[in-house]
């Protein structure tokens, strides 16, 4: 039975935690513990949460592929759509001509 972390064997694993025991100490030691036993906590719960939102969007994306695939079949023969009445434009202002311009202007 290989018990590998990371390609870390059990012999490494124990001397890492001896030298961090020398170097840290026993009071920090503790303390490093539990900071670290608390950032894996809050990753496990992230990475959990994120597995959660994941698989209810893919259900939904799931939910509105089968709903288009049901909706559009074949064998359904669809209604034309009709096309809707629209209203007239206005026709635009028409610009006096170039005479009328002059003559504007003559009488000013």
């Amino acid at each position: 039975m290989d018990t590998n972390i990371f390609g870390i064997g059990m012999n490494e694993l124990i001397v890492i935690f001896v030298l961090a025991g020398i170097v840290l100490g026993p009071e920090r030691l503790a303390r490093v513990a539990r900071e670290a036993g608390k950032f894996i906590r809050n990753l496990k719960g992230y990475f959990a949460s994120l597995t959660g939102e994941l698989k209810s969007e893919l259900d939904i994306l799931d939910v509105s592929r089968q709903a288009k695939t049901e909706q559009i079949k074949p064998e359904q023969n669809p209604e034309p759509i009709q096309a809707q009445k629209l209203e007239p434009m206005q026709a635009p202002i028409p610009e006096p001509k170039l005479d009328e311009r002059l003559e504007s202007k003559k009488n000013n």
